[in-house]
């Protein structure tokens, strides 16, 4: 979206005393970014905490000016994304051999959108879920859907569309009971929550002992992050708070009350041609072209798939991928007596 049709007013801004994570004082700048998406005003820093290691914008946008961030041309809003994800929430219904590969071959495909295995009747929650497509795809499985939406016009889609269930504000807005959930999936949310601790605190005392928490998130140890800095599309300063690796990730979860199962390293070498893409529009270099890389990953055709894949398979092997999905579960907790009474 054009520079100019966008509103120049500087944010507010609040400036973190402490890690997010540890809670540590200490913690380094490590470069300064802007909205490299839609040119959106502000400079943001991202920072690396001295004694954890966890990376966080630091500072950011207050809440009350956050929403300037999330224009209605953000991606997750538009039909382009509602019709992708069709397709994918469409392949989750297959069964038979997909299992082996889920299993061991994970790393040659691209699971933005792991489930898992449960009974009919089982109780599943999707964080953030936007206009409802995923949840709709889980339908066949017999399972009950509940969402939660921040923005107002995706939650109305999730109902009206799909009849779903879903609430439209946050999981603390919601007050589900204890122990209800048997899995929460949050697919490219968790980087933008303002207080991921808190908001996994409160997925723990909704999931049943041993329930799954599966999310995607970018991967901020990859060599993408490392090499584009600033400039890296998944690093969408600053509407993401939180840049995880895999190590912080794991302590993220230790500190929240889940036992980390697995993280699958997605394939998703379509980052770096949106970055290079957005980095020319920003400064006017070829627009045309500069578009057309924006735009790679609806136009690739199945012959460019075939040349990018063994770059994509070598990225997930050697953990390198921009994105990762994380697979957890909630540890059982003996003295814990509010799940058993359920």
């Amino acid at each position: 979206m054009p520079a100019e049709t966008i509103t120049t007013t500087l944010p507010s801004i609040v400036t973190l005393d402490h890690c997010p994570l540890c809670s540590n004082s200490n913690f380094s700048v490590l470069f300064d970014a802007k909205d490299i998406m839609f040119d959106l005003p502000g400079t943001f820093s991202i920072v690396k905490c001295d004694t954890c290691g966890f990376m966080f914008t630091n500072p950011r946008p207050t809440s009350t000016d956050l929403g300037m961030y999330y224009p209605a041309e953000y991606g997750p809003y538009h039909k382009k994304i509602e019709q992708k994800n069709k397709k994918r929430t469409q392949a989750l219904r297959k069964q038979g051999l997909r299992r082996f590969f889920n299993k061991y071959l994970s790393t040659f495909k691209n699971y933005g959108y792991w489930v898992p295995e449960l009974p009919r009747d089982s109780i599943v929650l999707d964080l953030g879920c936007s206009n409802g497509d995923f949840l709709a795809g889980l339908a066949s499985r017999g399972w009950q859907l509940h969402g939660v939406e921040l923005a107002e016009e995706p939650a109305n889609y999730a109902r009206m569309v799909h009849g779903l269930e879903v609430v439209h504000g946050t999981i603390e807005d919601a007050t589900f009971p204890d122990c209800y959930f048997d899995a929460v999936f949050a697919f490219m949310l968790v980087e933008h929550l303002e207080d991921p601790v808190s908001t996994l605190h409160e997925v723990n005392r909704v999931l049943v002992d041993e329930g799954y928490l599966v999310f995607s998130i970018p991967n901020a140890s990859s060599w993408q992050f490392n090499v584009f800095r600033s400039n890296w599309r998944p690093l969408e300063i600053p509407r993401h708070m939180s840049h995880f690796t895999p190590k912080s990730v794991s302590s993220l979860l230790q500190t929240t009350g889940f036992s980390l199962e697995q993280i699958i390293f997605q394939r998703s070498i379509s980052d770096v041609f949106i970055t290079i893409g957005y980095w020319m529009r920003n400064r006017k270099i070829m627009p045309k072209f500069s578009e057309i890389l924006i735009d790679f990953p609806k136009r690739r055709g199945r012959i460019t798939r075939a040349i990018l894949l063994p770059i994509e398979w070598l990225e997930a092997i050697l953990g390198h991928s921009s994105r990762m999905t994380v697979i957890a579960r909630k540890r059982y907790q003996p003295d814990d007596t509010k799940c058993s009474q359920q």
